[in-house]
């Protein structure tokens, strides 16, 4: 039983497309430590911080009236492996692929105030710089009824 369920899982993966790869992945410049302690908070704002960094990958709500920046780079290579087969004769092939890649990057994140006054930054992966922030924006219908 067990040498024909080998035999079958050998044939199944004979007749499939197996293809190895190596890639490098190399996006923008980190952050240097120097950019962010020289930030003051309290003192500077979001123009002068966009200045210093340049333009930040992802814009988060921050407390409802806040905004959190995030900014990261990339440098990786690796070895990957694809299997695909057409479970169906003459039917369309399907294909999966997850990338966890994103969450082990390292990033920078900045937050700012109502008045856009920096209120701190801290970095690390980005796993953990957003942890909190995956959720939508609060609707602006509902937001408008709140308020009045």
């Amino acid at each position: 039983m067990i040498g024909r369920a080998i035999g079958f899982a050998l044939c199944w993966v004979a007749a499939s497309c197996v293809q190895l790869s190596y890639g490098v992945r190399y996006e923008d410049n980190p952050v240097a430590e120097e950019q962010l302690t020289a930030l003051q908070p309290g003192v500077d704002d979001l123009a002068s911080c966009l200045a210093r960094l340049g333009a930040p990958h992802h814009v988060f709500e921050y407390q409802y009236d806040g905004v959190a920046l995030l900014w990261h780079h990339v440098d990786s290579s690796g070895w990957g492996a694809t299997v695909s087969m057409n479970v169906v004769r003459n039917a369309p092939g399907a294909r999966f692929s997850m990338d966890s890649d994103s969450a082990n990057m390292p990033g920078a994140m900045l937050w700012f105030g109502p008045d856009y006054k920096l209120l701190g930054w801290r970095q690390g992966m980005m796993r953990d710089l957003t942890a909190g922030f995956r959720r939508r924006p609060a609707d602006l219908e509902q937001q408008d009824r709140s308020e009045n």
